[in-house]
């Protein structure tokens, strides 16, 4: 059962799902966690930042329309568009969710993650078990594999990769939480020529999803309570 909607924390996400009152027994309960936009929304949530601090008043509905209009018009090409752009195979992929996505927002890694311990703990009183996943942004996998415009800051990578993965690692460890990060994953997939989102959006294609899959069924805590559930054969 997917319980996610769009746009939410993992606080909020989180507190929905509670709030559902589903027979939790003997059940699994996968947590995702987005590296690109889930310390904004952590922000947001605790009110802690306005969206609008984020996304700006020309991202407003009727603006942002108008706008984008005149600049099809006027100017097909965003001077930006270049220096936000990576060639990998012989393709282009677009890139964002760089470092706005944490520079400012460290003080949200602390309260996301005593979010998940909170989540943790109703769970397993519910007697299910909770695994956190992290996902990671397409420019931390694929960023070492593009070339870039040499006037473009994407060719600095410690710019704009951000501390979440490291911090909930330590967390999981020290919690002693099931945590996958799907950072190699991924990357392993678009070595071998899988490349897992599409060109011009930061959303994982067919290729993605399947190798995100695959990556879940060969976890060996997921495959182990699965077993243990008698969901799969040893």
């Amino acid at each position: 059962m997917n319980c996610a909607r769009v746009g939410l924390s993992v606080q909020e996400s989180s507190q929905q799902f509670l709030e559902q009152k589903l027979e939790l027994e003997g059940s699994l309960v996968l947590q995702f966690v987005f590296e690109g936009n889930d310390l904004i929304d952590s922000a947001v949530w605790r009110g802690e930042a306005s969206a609008r601090a984020f996304t700006g008043y020309a991202s407003t509905s009727f603006v942002r329309n108008a706008v984008v209009g005149l600049q099809r018009l006027t100017q097909p090409l965003p001077a930006w568009l270049p220096l936000r752009t990576g060639r990998l195979a012989g393709r282009e992929y677009l890139f964002h969710w760089l470092s706005q996505s944490f520079q400012g927002l460290e003080g949200e890694l602390a309260p996301l993650c005593e979010s998940l311990e909170s989540l943790r703990s109703q769970v397993e009183a519910r007697g299910a078990r909770l695994m956190v996943v992290l996902i990671p942004t397409k420019y931390r996998v694929l960023g070492a594999h593009c070339s870039f415009p040499e006037a473009s800051d994407l060719n600095t990578p410690a710019t704009h990769l951000g501390p979440l993965p490291e911090h909930l690692s330590l967390w999981a460890q020290r919690t002693k939480t099931d945590y996958l990060d799907l950072t190699a994953a991924l990357e392993q997939a678009a070595i071998s020529g899988a490349v897992p989102w599409f060109e011009a959006d930061t959303h994982w294609n067919a290729a993605g999803h399947a190798e995100v899959a695959k990556a879940l069924a060969a976890w060996p805590p997921l495959r182990a309570w699965l077993q243990n559930a008698g969901l799969e054969k040893p």
